[in-house]
């Protein structure tokens, strides 16, 4: 136990005396501290650059937004689709009477699937 006690105090002592001789190198103050150009020049991406003279900025429209308001709710989409609905009622309407009927259906089934062979039914 005494070896041990002896041998803790000759480090604790032997690590003082190196802690007094050896000082570390303090970091420099920031009004000393000297900033280095990097070697190399960064250029600027095209992207950040101004657009070319004469074009003409790019807004993004969505189709649904009827009232272009920039936002699409609930009655843009129900005017989205009375349009979609009237397309395909004057596609669907074959004959021209202003009815689709089921002759104008099959007539338009007919078009549709032109050249395309019926899946065989299974039994």
């Amino acid at each position: 136990m005494e070896l041990l006690i002896g041998i803790i105090l000759v480090g604790l002592i032997a690590w003082w005396v190196w802690a007094q001789f050896v000082k570390t190198p303090e970091p420099p103050k920031a009004e000393e501290a000297k900033v280095e150009e990097a070697p190399y020049k960064v250029e600027t991406p095209a992207w950040h650059t101004a657009p070319p003279e004469g074009t003409k900025p790019v807004s993004i429209e969505n189709p649904l937004d009827v009232n272009q308001d920039g936002k699409v709710n609930f009655d843009d989409v129900k005017e989205a689709v009375k349009k979609t609905r009237t397309r395909a009622k004057k596609v669907a309407d074959v004959d021209g009477d202003g009815k689709v009927t089921k002759a104008d259906a099959k007539a338009a089934v007919k078009k549709v699937t032109k050249g395309r062979k019926p899946k065989s039914a299974k039994a």
